[in-house]
């Protein structure tokens, strides 16, 4: 059960990441002034997916050892 909640956790992560993106994706296009305005909001959804992209790997990481675990279990 931990597992799905972290999973949901990275689910919420994920959302919010595409939802940052977007809007500072519109606000690049749709905006006068040069995207060089935006350079530090560009910066903080590298910065999200850089620390989503290490959460998934841990959970990752999690799952397997779990499965290694039912797997040593079973024999």
């Amino acid at each position: 059960m931990e597992l799905a909640i972290k999973l949901e956790d990275l689910a919420y992560e994920a959302e919010a990441l595409k939802s940052l993106l977007m809007a500072v994706h519109t606000a690049i296009y749709n905006s006068h002034v040069g995207y060089e305005a935006f350079d530090f909001a560009l910066n903080a959804v590298f910065l999200m997916a850089h620390d989503h992209m290490e959460h998934l790997k841990s959970l990752m990481d999690e799952a397997y050892a779990a499965q290694r675990g039912e797997c040593q279990d079973g024999k």
